[in-house]
This record gives structure tokens, C-alpha cells and sequence, in this order.
């Protein structure tokens, strides 16, 4: 199926790191300094357990979806890259306002990062994917809410 973790590797993602693995410096390394887009994961098919606003949370989240939150860096000229990007949304920046609704799940540090370096403008792609996934939900990623 669309989205879950063979569909995204066979189109180009990997990483697929752990929060908890890429809030050392050092271990963030591993991501390019390039443009892109990176998808986050929940890897699991329970129901999620929410530190605070459950109820509010809960209108959002999207049964039987992976893919919890589709992001991008450096696009529509942006010099930002996937590294500089996902260091923001690990460190829980607030300029990341996707981070907003992940770090809410008392799992957070058990997600998964797989990101993709692209030519094309990211921007164009992560909206190409939140469609997609659209399409499929029919509604946008749980932490895609706020756009």
C-alpha cells in the first residue's frame, strides 16, 4: 500500500532514524545537505496515547495511516537543507510548526525519519504527496493540520 514503509523506500526515502537516534548532533550527520522532502512515521497500529489536547488531537488523526506528518526543505528558493530542516523539528523549534501536534504523542521519541533528496522544487513534491495521501485518507497527515 501507499505509504507505508516498503512503498516509501521503493521511492526513493531512507534514514528511516529515530527521534530519539537524531537528537545528538553527531548522529544528524547522516542527513543530507541538500534540498528535499522526509516523511515521519509512527510505527505502530494502536491507538495513540496523547500528553495533552487528546480529544482535540484525535479529530486529526488519520486510522491506519504510517505516515504521520509530510514535510519539505528548501524549497521555493529556500537555501535550507533536509540536515538544517530536520535539526529545527528535532530540537522542537518553534519556526516548525508540523512538530507542533508530534511531539504531543507520548511515543514521539519511537517515530521514524526517512527523507529524499529531489531536483524538482520540494515544495512542488510535498504537495504532490500530501495529495496523494489525501486521496487515500481523505483527509492530510495528522501533523499536516495546521496548513
Amino acid at each position: 500500500m501507499e505509504f507505508d514503509k516498503d512503498w516509501v523506500e521503493k521511492n526513493g526515502f531512507e534514514g528511516f532514524k529515530k527521534v530519539s537516534e537524531l537528537k545528538t548532533s553527531s548522529q544528524r550527520k547522516i542527513i543530507p545537505l541538500q534540498k528535499g522532502v522526509y516523511l515521519v512515521f509512527r510505527n505502530s497500529d494502536s491507538q495513540p496515547e496523547f500528553r495533552n489536547n487528546k480529544e482535540l488531537l484525535l479529530d486529526y488523526w488519520v486510522e491506519n495511516a504510517n505516515v504521520i506528518y509530510i514535510g519539505q526543505a528548501g524549497g521555493r528558493a529556500s537555501k535550507v537543507t533536509l540536515r538544517k530542516r530536520l535539526s529545527q523539528y528535532i530540537r522542537k523549534s518553534k519556526i516548525h510548526k508540523g512538530g507542533k501536534s508530534i511531539w504531543e504523542l507520548e511515543d514521539s521519541d519511537d517515530l521514524l525519519i526517512a527523507w529524499k533528496s529531489t531536483i524538482d522544487d520540494p515544495y512542488d513534491v510535498e504537495t504532490k504527496l500530501i495529495e496523494m495521501f489525501k486521496s487515500i485518507y481523505h483527509k492530510r497527515p495528522f501533523a499536516n493540520k495546521l496548513k
